[in-house]
């Protein structure tokens, strides 16, 4: 039986080259992106026309319901769920003294939040079913680096890969792999 990857955010740019090259090494993909199906049609037609299995889950990772809906989504279309690779964010830029608690919230909830509880969710998955998993958390240069007028992002990032070693840690001894790019 093949196994199945969840990427989120997979409707374009990095998600999307990073759910096309798992479905050409033989993965059944479950595309998540926030905009209905039809507005991602030609990203999913793309996947499908190279041969690749997949499945569409229109959701907010940000949200606990939303989450379910993709574990449930991915299970439904595939039977199983393998990997997870949290892609999905927002990227910042904004003068630090103009932040505000809705925005600070708006970025640290899909860029951090997000990965904590989706990452929990796979991993209860998995530790409930007695399998293995592979969890993939897309980070970034601006979790070690000064970036400019960047702080929510860099931070949210920051907290991604301390969440990864600590998930790593954590879930090795049941046999799942977390890691970061």
């Amino acid at each position: 039986m093949k196994k199945t990857a969840i990427v989120t955010g997979s409707s374009r740019g990095i998600g999307f080259a990073i759910a096309k090259q798992l479905g050409l090494d033989g993965y059944n993909i479950v595309m998540v992106a926030t905009g209905p199906q039809e507005k991602n049609q030609a990203a999913l037609d793309e996947l499908k026309t190279q041969g690749i299995d997949c499945a569409y889950v229109q959701a907010n990772i940000g949200s606990a319901d939303d989450r379910k809906k993709i574990l449930d989504g991915a299970l439904a279309a595939f039977g199983r769920v393998d990997v997870l690779v949290n892609n999905a964010g927002i990227y910042s830029k904004e003068d630090t003294c103009d932040v505000s608690e809705a925005q600070f919230d708006k970025v640290l909830d899909a860029n951090l939040k997000s990965v904590f509880f989706a990452c929990q969710w796979f991993f209860k998955h998995h530790i409930d079913a007695g399998t293995t998993g592979n969890v993939v958390n897309i980070a970034s240069v601006s979790s070690v680096t000064y970036v400019p007028d960047n702080a929510l992002y860099n931070v949210s990032k920051a907290g991604v890969v301390t969440l990864t070693k600590t998930f790593a840690r954590n879930m090795g001894k049941h046999g799942i792999r977390v890691n970061a790019v």
